[in-house]
């Protein structure tokens, strides 16, 4: 059953193994097919991509990706059921219908792309660690000051805000920056944005 469900739904690039209805690949795997949700549940992957294919769930994905982990352009509210850890980027842009970031991975080696999410209320709940570039786009109403924790944001579409947030990138102790850059947001006329 489950290796129907691989030929109909997966490319996959890679020795299979299956242990306990999870299926792990030592190579690249790529869903096929336009589907609401991941068929099989995926353990350990070398990259995974499953973007622009209608989805509303990403519950499926591999717990652990040692490459690249693309679901862009799907039509999920949430990131729940993202992998655990991605080792190299991450790109969950364009998914207009994203309204939390609950379920990120705590750690990505890479990149994140979070382009083109503009629905949701605050950048909380991004993964703790991120070894690259973080993409995020302004919007008016979203809080930014969790920003700040990261060495490397790019900020795309406000130039007076992206460039409030850079003088606060890292800085340590975290709470006396984190009220600082609120007060020069507002300051700005930037309310919205200043919130966690």
């Amino acid at each position: 059953m489950i290796n129907k469900i691989l030929k109909d739904y997966f490319h996959i690039d890679g020795d299979v193994t299956i242990k306990d209805g999870t299926v792990s690949v030592d190579g690249n795997v790529k869903l096929t097919k336009d589907t609401p949700y991941i068929p099989v549940q995926f353990g350990t992957v070398k990259s995974f991509y499953c973007f622009n294919k209608k989805l509303t769930s990403l519950v499926g994905s591999p717990f652990i990706v040692t490459g690249d982990y693309v679901c862009s352009r799907n039509d999920i509210k949430t990131l729940i059921g993202s992998p655990n850890e991605i080792r190299y980027d991450f790109d969950f842009s364009m998914n207009e219908e994203l309204t939390s970031l609950e379920g990120s991975p705590t750690k990505v080696g890479g990149d994140v792309n979070c382009r083109g999410i503009t629905k949701i209320s605050s950048f909380n709940n991004l993964p703790e660690q991120i070894g690259g570039e973080l993409v995020v786009e302004w919007s008016p109403d979203v809080g930014v000051l969790s920003l700040i924790k990261y060495h490397d944001v790019n900020f795309l579409n406000n130039h007076i805000v992206r460039g409030i947030l850079k003088k606060f990138y890292g800085q340590k102790p975290l709470r006396p920056a984190i009220i600082q850059c609120q007060k020069e947001l507002i300051d700005a006329g930037f309310r919205g944005n200043a919130k966690l």
